[in-house]
């Protein structure tokens, strides 16, 4: 096939630079032949021009990595480019809620065409794993009904299949396809359920693909990362600046913000595997103007998407007693360390300092908990009788005493250990030795001391759940 592109195409601008960006062009086609089809891409940053403009230093160091921040013109792509074509008429976009009464699976659907379909028939069907129709509907907004359902469960995935297709008098014109698993989430007390039971939480911080087959539950980020001009000011030795500010995190910047969530949401709105979302990363939440700031994200949060909790993870600048956005969201997630840069090498007061800290934000809001960042960083290979920083017998003992802790506090349904494996940081910090080395993995993937001790934990844990 020939491929002859009328105009140089540019896509447009992407705020979060980290989903995919779709683009629309004009070709002419050949039935044979080869040819090269160009494609331009830009993408904008305002989260991170924001923070590197207004810390010189910092911006010097990303630089020196290659980020080529705080704007990016060009950047390499991760993932394959899909050149497909669509008619005239199609499907542009489907949305899918799912219910659960009884035994009886609910697939609420809502099918946006790309033109109205004023001479075209719409026929949606869902189908089993077995390929075989258990409903159907011939409207765009609709419900289809499953009479001994099969419900999407954790680590054991059923998908169904949305087929939607557009006619013109009894000729398909479009059809798309979406997989779909029924299941149901929601928050009760201090529970966290997954189809009306409770679920616990356990993994690590890590990107995963596949998670709608494989039964992965995942809770979605938005990727908001240094809200906090405090602490990156901290660490190059500036004063303190105002995360929130006309100068700093801004209305500009929260419009930015707004629109990555938005995005995000397009994307996966459909995944069963995506429980919850998350909208910011260690923001400063306890500077002033942070309600102001993150307020309207939580309530477009959800409007955009109702049957989904929220959370924030909160970093420990951010207290029991300074945190001013905690009950905006419906999951407490922390990011602690204790035992590493809280209680350095004395894991007793560690432990206490923990459940005191656990049980504080359980007494206040008697909402779910999930330690969503905890460890400590450790050289492989480096092995010591007594519980020295650094050694793998150290990580191992840090996780130990902060499972402990967890078994003991009724509100945690989660743990996620940061990390899942070593990675490269900028060289700049005296307490980075090669980067980042909280994996419990090294970069190159082989084992540290603390895997088998997670592994016996956490398949314990299925098994007594």
């Amino acid at each position: 096939m020939m491929l002859k592109p009328q105009v140089e195409n540019l896509s447009p601008w992407m705020v979060s630079g980290t989903l995919p960006s779709p683009n629309q062009s004009t070709l002419t086609m050949k039935e044979s032949g080869n040819g090269t089809y160009r494609q331009s891409s830009k993408f904008l940053f305002p989260l991170a021009t924001t923070i590197f403009s207004l810390i010189p230093i910092f911006a010097i160091i990303v630089t020196s990595c290659a980020l080529m921040l705080p704007r990016i013109e060009g950047v390499c792509l991760a993932r394959s480019v899909w050149l497909f074509t669509v008619p005239g008429v199609s499907v542009k976009d489907i949305t899918v809620v799912t219910k659960v009464e009884g035994s009886t699976g609910i697939v609420d659907f809502n099918i946006a065409t790309s033109t109205p379909l004023d001479h075209h028939s719409v026929k949606v069907t869902l189908l089993d794993e077995d390929e075989c129709p258990v409903s159907h509907a011939s409207e765009l907004n609709g419900s289809l009904i499953v009479k001994s359902v099969h419900l999407w469960q954790p680590r054991a995935a059923y998908l169904y299949q949305v087929r939607a297709e557009i006619f013109v008098g009894n000729t398909v014109v479009d059809t798309y396809e979406l997989p779909v698993g029924i299941r149901t989430v929601e928050v009760s007390g201090n529970k966290f359920l997954i189809n009306g039971k409770p679920f616990y939480f356990t993994g690590f911080e890590e990107v995963l693909e596949y998670a709608d087959r494989h039964g992965i539950v995942v809770i979605n980020e938005t990727a908001a990362v240094g809200l906090n001009l405090t602490i990156v000011a901290g660490l190059f030795g500036h004063k303190p600046i105002p995360t929130f500010s006309p100068e700093t995190m801004n209305d500009e910047i929260r419009a930015a913000h707004a629109q990555a969530i938005r995005e995000l949401i397009a994307r996966d709105k459909n995944h069963p595997s995506v429980v919850m979302w998350t909208i910011a990363n260690e923001p400063a939440a306890s500077e002033l103007g942070v309600r102001e700031y993150m307020e309207p994200l939580v309530k477009l949060n959800r409007e955009w998407d109702p049957t989904r909790s929220i959370c924030l993870a909160n970093e420990n600048q951010a207290n029991i007693h300074t945190d001013l956005i905690a009950d905006l969201f419906d999951v407490i997630c922390l990011n602690r360390y204790y035992g590493w840069y809280l209680n350095t090498g004395d894991l007793e007061e560690a432990e206490q300092g923990l459940e005191e800290c656990l049980r504080s934000w359980e007494e206040k809001y008697n909402k779910p908990i999930i330690m969503t960042e905890y460890g400590a960083d450790t050289m492989a290979g480096l092995h010591t009788v007594r519980d020295i920083p650094w050694s793998e017998e150290y990580q191992s003992r840090v996780l130990e005493m902060s499972h402990r802790v967890f078994d003991r506090v009724e509100s945690v349904v989660g743990e996620q250990v940061w990390n899942f494996a070593d990675f490269q940081t900028p060289s700049s910090f005296i307490f980075r030795v090669h980067g980042n080395n909280k994996g419990v993995f090294t970069r190159d993937r082989r084992p540290k001391s603390a895997v088998q001790m997670l592994k016996k934990r956490w398949i314990e844990m299925v098994s007594n759940r």
